[in-house]
């Protein structure tokens, strides 16, 4: 019956249509409506008159929503202006028919749970009513959720010198939880050397306000070194919340003085070919060359790799503290290398991994030394 009856279902109005007998009773469909968000809602809903109303008979019924629940605080007007019914009223002139109307919910700005019931009233006869449940899911009461995406905080942007003007591209986004109000504004204020100390705004280019997720970006031209305090706010009807961020502009950190140099132990030092399919060592010893004192640098790594056609092939790395390691007999390095039968060409090089100076807290690998030998 139910399908029947939604097949039937006209345009929105007071259109009316007969259909197949009911129970002595009135229906809706739907019998309950479910709003949830914050932005203006509309459903159509279809009242089907009792069967026990006679044919040929005028009855001008009324259709109201009446408050059943709703958060303290309101006024009467706010709640009765959240719910409209149209047309407010609908001639029935027999028994069966059908009539539909527009139901539009506005939430109003007030967090909280609301009900209504819409009901069809003035019928001539006594009839089994029970209306159309209305609910208005709570608005979630939640701030946007700013972040800054660029630059993360704490990173630092180097120029390669002074004076400079480095342009700093500034990405952010402002995301509001399902159901809560739309971010209205978003603003950002960057501080630091140079800068007034309430902070410079900085033009954003914004797109998605008024909606639950808004994606800005803009540029900052930093013209002197130092550290610099990004913020960007978000706003929508619950309120506001600012994130910051700290990056620093510097120059290029330099690297230590590298003092480790490379002595290449015999048989490498003595010859340059091989058995192939023999175990080679490859072993060598560090001289700190500010004082020629032998010594054991834990950052020394070894690379091994074959050399084709003058392009080298897959590289095994020996370091001091990652498998594969190299082995040290008091301060002398040792990797021993096996080789595939035959002629090949084979090359070692020594590095160390230095980390740069502050404010940087990176590293780079530095090469001391290679040698190149063959299997026969």
């Amino acid at each position: 019956m139910k399908n029947t009856l939604l097949a039937a279902a006209l345009a929105i109005g007071a259109t009316l249509t007969a259909l197949p007998l009911q129970a002595q009773s009135v229906s809706y469909v739907p019998a309950s409506q479910t709003i949830t968000g914050s932005s203006t809602k509309s459903f159509q809903l279809s009242v089907f008159g009792p069967s026990n109303l006679a044919k040929g008979s005028k009855a001008v019924i009324s259709i109201a929503a009446t408050n059943t629940a709703a958060p303290t605080g309101l006024t009467a007007a706010t709640i009765a202006a959240a719910i409209k019914v149209s047309p407010s009223s609908v001639t029935f002139t027999g028994p069966s028919q059908q009539a539909n109307v527009l139901v539009t919910v506005t939430p109003p700005k007030a967090t909280g749970t609301y009900q209504w019931l819409v009901l069809a009233t003035g019928w001539p006869a006594a009839v089994k009513n029970s209306g159309c449940v209305v609910n208005l899911q709570e608005l979630t009461n939640v701030k946007p959720v700013s972040s800054i995406t660029f630059p993360s905080n704490g990173e630092i942007i180097y120029v390669p010198s002074t004076p400079f003007t480095v342009a700093i591209p500034l990405g952010f986004e402002a995301i509001v939880a399902s159901g809560g109000y739309p971010v209205t504004s978003a603003t950002a204020l960057v501080s630091g050397p140079g800068l007034p100390s309430s902070g410079k705004p900085v033009a954003l280019t914004s797109s998605g306000l008024g909606t639950i997720d808004v994606v800005s970006d803009g540029t900052f031209n930093a013209t002197q070194l130092g550290q610099y305090t990004l913020s960007f706010t978000s706003v929508n009807a619950s309120g506001s919340t600012t994130v910051t961020t700290i990056f620093t502009v510097a120059l290029p950190p330099t690297l230590p003085p590298v003092t480790d140099e490379v002595v290449w132990k015999a048989p490498l030092s003595t010859s340059t070919t091989f058995t192939g399919g023999s175990s080679v060592p490859v072993s060598f010893t560090i001289v700190n060359s500010t004082n020629s004192q032998v010594i054991v640098d834990k950052n020394i790594q070894v690379a091994l790799y074959p050399v084709v056609n003058g392009f080298a092939g897959a590289l095994t790395l020996y370091s001091y503290s990652t498998f594969p390691t190299y082995s040290t007999s008091g301060s002398v390095y040792l990797v021993n290398w096996p080789t595939a039968a035959g002629a090949n060409q084979y090359r070692a090089d020594v590095d160390l991994n230095v980390s740069y100076a502050a404010p940087s807290t990176a590293s780079t690998t530095v090469k001391l030394s290679s040698v190149t030998f063959s299997t026969k």
